[in-house]
């Protein structure tokens, strides 16, 4: 994976991905199209029985549009809530989180975990392990991934071709179950959707 590198460390990282998540408070990357499409695979799938997490969420929407097309598809699941960094004011079940770090209480708990968030990690090896270790054993993890989220930058520390992100999963030993492709009406660019889990859950 390429990475951007800070000069003031982890502290500059923090306080420039702030500084972006309330300048673009009010945008949103995700449209409602793209999360009906994944919580339809999701449910089809079996991974909509617990509760799930949007990681970097902004605003929420996210997370809203999960639960509304996950019980469309006749999903029961408990709920899906989200991270965000940034302090503000935020939707009911979005929690203010630095993604890169331990949760104790979200250890072991969701069923899937959704991001397009992924390019702004700090350290994609240390992230990519810590949401594995908050999936339930019988968990995916959805990482979405656009010819926007090659080239890292000041904003988006990580960036990666696909081949990156597949060498990213072996070396940190999950396993990439595949990878769907979706264009959504009017959508600018192809979006990949990396479907994985580590290695420990999917030989079980």
């Amino acid at each position: 994976m390429n990475r951007h590198t800070y000069p003031g460390g982890y502290e500059e990282y923090l306080t420039t991905q702030k500084a972006t998540t309330a300048r673009k408070r009010r945008r949103q990357w995700a449209s409602e199209e793209d999360i009906s499409y994944i919580a339809r695979i999701l449910v089809r799938r079996g991974y909509s029985t617990i509760s799930g997490l949007c990681h970097g969420t902004r605003s929420g929407q996210e997370q809203r549009w999960m639960m509304k097309h996950l019980r469309a598809e006749g999903s029961e699941t408990g709920s899906v809530i989200g991270s965000e960094l940034a302090p503000g004011k935020f939707d009911p079940l979005t929690f203010e989180h630095d993604f890169n770090t331990v949760r104790e209480e979200w250890l072991g708990r969701f069923s899937f975990i959704y991001s397009n968030s992924f390019d702004h990690s700090f350290d994609p090896e240390v992230t990519l392990k810590t949401w594995g270790d908050q999936l339930h054993p019988k968990g995916v993890i959805v990482l979405e991934h656009t010819r926007m989220h090659v080239k890292p930058s000041k904003t988006d520390p990580t960036g990666g071709k696909i081949a990156d992100y597949e060498a990213l999963f072996k070396k940190t030993d999950f396993h990439h179950l595949d990878t769907l492709m979706f264009r959504p009406a009017g959508a600018p660019t192809m979006k990949r959707y990396f479907f994985i889990k580590p290695n420990a859950y999917h030989e079980r």
